[in-house]
């Protein structure tokens, strides 16, 4: 081989070699990403069951009423033997809001009505009555007034005929006709598409519309009262 062949060789190939370094040094840089641990899922309590500690236990004849740390209100079936520190599971049933218990004539803004964790559930009342109703009238018996919302009385109607109870509201409006005030009540409660959220009082004592009072009466099913029969009204109501 001549001189000039083997020079122009040598040139060819490092033409090659400098195209490929020039090739290489031009692709992008894959970088490396290191896989990140996923955070883990925070804890959640089991569907439909609320779960803490007792802060303060209340004891009626059917029920026992529990007020938990995180301020929770739950009711349960009478439960003698729980008390204040102890944890507790309820198995829930039915949310009522501004429920008025009969037995301890106090309103709860939201409480849970449920049975403890692992014993046997309770039939859940008609909502939205309060499931007490039946219990509180075992209580009060025929001649004790029982205090109630305008809902309860329609949802409870046919256990409650003959019962005298008390119910507050506020005067819708009053129409007078033969001697007799008929009163609409109304307390925020109950469906105007049903009609259940006013309460018909036939009183003998005028009452004021708007006024805000408690009327006791005697329940009274299928009335007439000369438009046709009305399911349940408040009969001989008086304002108190």
């Amino acid at each position: 081989m001549s001189k000039s062949v083997a020079v122009g060789v040598l040139i060819f190939v490092a033409g090659i070699v400098v195209g490929r370094i020039s090739v290489l040094s031009n692709q992008p840089q894959v970088a490396t990403l290191t896989p990140v641990a996923a955070a883990p899922a925070p804890a959640m309590a089991a569907p439909g069951v609320l779960t803490g500690t007792i802060a303060e236990v209340i004891q009626v004849s059917q029920y026992t009423y529990l007020r938990l740390e995180s301020g929770e209100w739950a009711a349960v079936p009478s439960a003698p033997a729980l008390a204040v520190g102890q944890p507790v599971s309820v198995s829930l049933q039915n949310e009522m809001t501004d429920f008025t218990s009969p037995s301890l004539g106090r309103t709860f803004a939201k409480i849970w009505f449920g049975a403890l964790e692992g014993a046997a559930p309770v039939a859940r009342a008609a909502p939205p009555a309060p499931p007490e109703v039946k219990a509180a009238l075992q209580a009060v018996g025929s001649g004790a007034a029982l205090t109630l919302r305008v809902v309860d009385v329609f949802s409870e109607r046919k256990a409650l005929a003959g019962q005298r109870v008390k119910v507050t509201g506020t005067v819708d409006r009053v129409n007078f006709v033969q001697g007799v005030h008929y009163v609409h009540l109304k307390d925020g409660t109950g469906a105007a598409a049903d009609k259940t959220d006013d309460l018909l009082c036939l009183s003998s004592v005028e009452v004021a519309k708007g006024a805000a009072v408690t009327v006791e009466g005697l329940i009274v099913l299928d009335k007439d009262v000369g438009m046709g029969p009305v399911s349940v009204v408040l009969d001989q109501a008086q304002a108190r």
